[in-house]
């Protein structure tokens, strides 16, 4: 979102706050490698592990949230290992210390393997480095059902999550992220019927007789839009020997940033030779774009994502 400080100044804010949070308790600063062995191995007390979960929690979200750039993987390491410990320390008691250690280190992974998006990679990392499938299963069972509600409420993933606030859904797959990029003014065509607003209706059917073309756009003298004509409104104006002439006011339209994956959703509901592409800042037309120049581009995008996953 939008600031009123600079960067400069959010920069030097978040490393007041983060300083502050460092100078009570500087174990939740840095990638805190040695803080995450420790608290494997259930050296912290109840208490001070809660202070290290809260406030790990508030720097990063502090550090990152001002714009500065920061780690994701190991907070999330951090996080996991000691929400798991805390949880292990209060249930020691009851499941023993063994247990107890088997949800740090499956806190852990399943924090981290939400965060980064990558669930097996989690479990294959814990089965490795302890060789223990009794603790790979405990682990299993952790980040599936972390993933399950994360990628529910959350997102599949930190970086998932950026990217829908920009816009942009990776689950929709190559095709639908290409249309979404592809601007329609790429197939925007300029061979379209102006028509004056003082024009007769018989002057009009003339003109777009002329034009070989079924519809034609009314437009000032600033080529603003003021309406779409077509030649059945025209001929049955003649027929009726009406000298009003009958015109679409309020035509169908695709604004001039819209996007291919936009226009074919407002070409969806069209029916005629051609949507016409409005200036939203200045309401010029601008071009016309037909049905078929969408589908054309449409499948011309198609086979280029093809021949990319086929590389």
């Amino acid at each position: 979102t939008a600031s009123a400080l600079s960067p400069m100044k959010l920069s030097l804010l978040a490393a007041l706050i983060v300083g502050i949070i460092g100078g009570f308790m500087p174990e939740v600063l840095g990638l805190g490698t040695e803080i995450v062995q420790k608290t494997l191995r259930l050296d912290y007390s109840v208490h001070f592990l809660a202070f290290l979960f809260a406030l790990k929690i508030i720097a990063t979200s502090i550090f990152l949230g001002l714009g500065l750039f920061g780690g994701i993987f190991s907070p999330a390491l951090f996080v996991g290992a000691t929400i798991g410990a805390l949880i292990g320390q209060i249930l020691a008691p009851l499941v023993g210390l063994v247990t107890a250690v088997a949800l740090a280190v499956s806190g852990m992974a399943a924090v981290a393997s939400a965060v980064i998006g990558a669930p097996i990679a989690g479990v294959l990392i814990v089965l490795e480095l302890t060789g223990s499938y009794q603790l790979a299963l405990c682990v299993m069972l952790s980040v599936m059902s972390c993933i399950l509600i994360t990628s529910l409420v959350f997102g599949h993933s930190y970086f998932d999550r950026q990217l829908l606030d920009r816009g942009i859904d990776v689950t929709k797959g190559r095709g639908q992220i290409e249309m979404t990029e592809t601007s329609v003014i790429s197939v925007m065509s300029q061979a379209y019927l102006k028509i004056d607003p003082s024009s007769s209706n018989k002057e009009i059917a003339a003109r777009l007789i002329q034009a070989k073309t079924t519809e034609g756009y009314i437009t000032s003298q600033t080529n603003e839009l003021i309406g779409k004509i077509s030649l059945v409104d025209v001929t049955k104006a003649l027929v009726d020997k009406s000298e009003a002439v009958m015109f679409d006011e309020h035509p169908i339209f695709i604004k001039h940033d819209a996007s291919l994956q936009q226009a074919i959703e407002i070409a969806s509901e069209f029916v005629g030779e051609g949507i016409p592409i409005i200036d939203t800042r200045t309401k010029k037309l601008l071009g016309v774009v037909s049905e078929s120049d969408l589908f054309r581009l449409y499948l011309s995008l198609q086979t280029k994502i093809a021949d990319v996953e086929r590389a």
